[in-house]
């Protein structure tokens, strides 16, 4: 089941027990215990908080994972009002906060963490600007050490931070110069994260009596629309693109092909692949935007070919570079072959014909999709 926990507020639901609020001043520099109150009523949850306070909600349950896909839907601020946002990973060690903020719709998000001398600090690590309506929807994502944030389904900025690897979701509301009591959320929900790069749907991950969670034959003209992603990456042979990963037909361009879906951490994908001259084909796992492992064949001339194991990783100014790790050469070179690849913890494989040809550990990519 995606959906860990969801609510909106409504006098009836017994979860709202399983809620604890806190405040910190920002004028005292410390969490305070007076000059803050929360509510509900008629399926609206309600701040209300001195000048310059900070408001926090937070789910008191174990989600049973880190990885989460949280959202929010609430009264958007008003100038001088203060703010409102999200919580993830929170503990008493610090968390991460996703915040609206009224001037001028100011978004940011913060690391929020104790210094040596026990003083919490909010550091900003993420803003930017985006006007708002009477109501906002906001999302964050926390899974692995990517933090990602939506503001009315817009991805507004999409970073790397593992400072807090667990935690407890929520959300907060925000004073600034005035009181304020008109930060409102009347919806909340918490899924678990899935390793989604496109919005598509997908079938569900539930494995057959097999252990099968997917296959096709692509017997129907439309069978990838409904369940991958085609991702045009580069254009071979021109300087700063990717090679060739695979793709129907004489085309220059480096195409990816993912199932949206998130298959879990360990994976075994296999696929008939037919070698072409000079095209590599082939098949990757724990796809994201920032990475994944491939193997692919391909062949050099009639009588030789190649498969390869491949790492793929972006760096920090979005470049990708795909380093072979390691490359096996079949003593022939077969029109086609069954090639798999498993992802199994830290141990990526791969076997051509249902015999071992390439084995490393690797700990790079923990999870993702496959295509």
């Amino acid at each position: 089941e995606l959906t860990l926990y969801e609510t909106e507020f409504e006098d009836s639901d017994p979860t709202l027990a399983d809620w604890k609020t806190f405040a910190f001043s920002m004028d005292k520099k410390d969490f305070v215990t007076v000059g803050y109150k929360t509510w509900t009523v008629n399926g609206i949850y309600r701040f209300e908080q001195e000048v310059n306070t900070r408001v926090f909600a937070i789910y008191d349950k174990d989600l049973g994972t880190a990885d989460v896909d949280i959202s929010a839907r609430g009264g958007a601020p008003f100038e001088g009002h203060g703010g409102l946002g999200l919580v993830c990973r929170y503990s008493e060690a610090g968390w991460y906060q996703f915040m609206v903020e009224p001037r001028g719709g100011v978004w940011t998000i913060r690391l929020v963490k104790p210094d040596e001398n026990g003083q919490y600090h909010f550091h900003i690590i993420a803003s930017g600007g985006k006007w708002l309506g009477q109501k906002v929807d906001l999302r964050a994502e926390c899974k692995g050490d990517r933090l990602t944030f939506y503001i009315d389904g817009e991805k507004m900025a999409s970073l790397h931070d593992s400072t807090f690897p667990t935690g407890k979701v929520g959300f907060l509301g925000w004073s600034f110069a005035i009181g304020d009591d008109w930060n409102t959320v009347d919806k909340f929900s918490a899924r678990r994260a899935q390793w989604n790069e496109t919005g598509l749907p997908g079938p569900a991950p539930t494995p057959g009596a097999d252990g099968t969670i997917y296959s096709t034959e692509f017997a129907k003209p439309d069978d990838l629309n409904p369940y991958w992603s085609k991702i045009d990456i580069g254009i071979q042979g021109v300087p700063g693109s990717p090679v060739l990963v695979g793709g129907p037909g004489p085309s220059p361009h480096t195409y990816q092909y993912v199932n949206d879906f998130d298959p879990g951490t360990d994976v075994e994908i296999t696929a008939d692949v037919r070698g072409e001259l000079n095209w590599p084909r082939g098949l990757i796992c724990r796809y994201s935007e920032d990475g994944w492992y491939e193997t692919f064949y391909m062949k050099d001339d009639s009588s030789h070919a190649r498969v390869a194991l491949v790492l793929g990783q972006r760096d920090e100014q979005g470049k990708l570079t795909r380093y072979i790790m390691d490359t096996y050469y079949p003593p022939k070179a077969d029109g086609s072959i069954k090639l798999t690849l498993t992802c199994a913890g830290n141990q990526i494989s791969v076997k051509v014909n249902g015999e071992q040809a390439l084995y490393t550990e690797d700990n790079t990519w923990r999870t993702g999709r496959y295509g």
